[in-house]
């Protein structure tokens, strides 16, 4: 065992590779996946998931800035790279140099990457707020933008797309986003010509919206095989790619009446032993799940109890238990018949699963397993 071992990850990117083929499965041939690789790949590795992505076939890759996109290029991925997010116009130089195709949402955007200075026109995709409010263009001022843009040459309008604001939980309001999205392209595309690509189906939308796919979709979740506020039952068969894992390092007593860790917000009601995980929220395990977690061990759940601190979480070991130092602890994944998966801990700390997976920090070990 090394030092290093106090904490650490286990993603299997095999996992990736056949929940990439389940969403190509579910989209048919007719529609291309393009595999959401922002945030380090939600905390599972930007670089070994695209390498795996691209071996296995996949071509298409989203990120959320330029530094996500110039480390794909870095590591040799050789596939189209499309940033979601704001690229500062100064930037526009990289773009063209590292061969990254931006999203733009304003005339100003256009203007800006349009005079990068190179030989042929640069690929872009506009970005329109379907209802959102967020980033993009509005769908109802989009003959203004397309009326502002008719001037600028160097640009490539390969693509058009949008983002739904609740597509698991409010239908009428997605339905209306996708018309109002439909209704921009079709401006957009009188003003501007035919878009190669159009996309808008992020991992919910693609399970919940057919008439959303149009002929790209861009899975985050469902490549990780996690799930956002659907049920079981409208799950394809995708696998979780990701497992925590730590060390039991020590085992004390707790008398009746005595408090745990900081705050002291867990008070004994009885004798029992405690043991001492070393994770805390430093490694990106939520302080939000203070007193409200389990962990496995040895196939058992036990219960979080205390604040999460720093470096350390407290668990209830009970009485007449035969744990040892050592015992490996699993804090998300599976473990024997018992499982716990990043809806659950998303669920008890009143969060999102992409934000249970997407914090993990540097200061834990990637182990990658093919």
């Amino acid at each position: 065992m090394r030092p290093r071992d106090r904490a650490w990850l286990e993603i299997d990117l095999g996992a990736i590779v056949h929940n990439y083929h389940v969403v190509e499965q579910l989209v048919g041939g007719h529609t291309t996946v393009m595999a959401v690789v922002k945030a380090d790949a939600y905390g599972h590795g930007a670089v070994p998931v695209s390498r795996a992505l691209e071996a296995a076939g996949c071509g298409f890759f989203a990120v959320a800035t330029l530094d996500e996109a110039v480390e794909l290029r870095e590591a040799g991925i050789g596939g189209m790279i499309l940033i979601l997010g704001c690229t500062p116009h100064e930037c526009a130089p990289d773009i063209r140099r590292w061969r990254v195709t931006p999203s733009v949402m304003s005339v100003e955007d256009c203007a800006a990457f349009a005079g990068a200075g190179a030989e042929g026109p640069l690929p872009v995709h506009i970005k329109i707020d379907s209802g959102m409010c967020r980033m993009g263009v509005r769908y109802d001022e989009i003959g203004q933008f397309c009326d502002g843009v008719g001037a600028i040459s160097g640009l490539a309008y390969e693509g058009i797309f949008s983002h739904f604001a609740s597509a698991a939980t409010d239908p009428d309001f997605s339905n209306a986003q996708i018309d109002n999205y439909l209704a921009a392209v079709a401006v957009a595309e009188q003003r501007l010509g035919p878009f190669k690509w159009q996309h808008m189906c992020a991992s919910s939308a693609i399970l919940l919206y057919e008439r959303a796919h149009f002929n790209l979709v861009r899975p985050g979740d469902l490549l990780y095989g996690m799930s956002e506020d659907l049920p079981d039952c409208n799950l394809p068969p995708v696998r979780p790619a990701l497992t925590l894992k730590s060390r039991l390092r020590l085992i004390k007593p707790v008398r009746a009446g005595e408090c745990v860790g900081y705050g002291g917000t867990y008070q004994a009601a009885a004798g029992h032993d405690i043991g001492v995980v070393t994770i805390g929220y430093a490694d990106g395990y939520p302080r939000l799940l203070s007193n409200v977690a389990d962990v496995l061990i040895r196939g058992m759940r036990r219960p979080l109890v205390g604040r999460v601190s720093m470096d350390t979480i407290v668990v209830d070991l009970g009485v007449g238990h035969d744990y040892r130092l050592g015992d490996e602890v699993v804090l998300l994944g599976s473990q024997g018949e018992q499982a716990i998966r990043a809806e659950e801990l998303a669920q008890r700390g009143g969060t999102i699963n992409q934000d249970i997976v997407a914090r993990m920090g540097m200061r834990l070990r990637r182990v990658y397993k093919e």
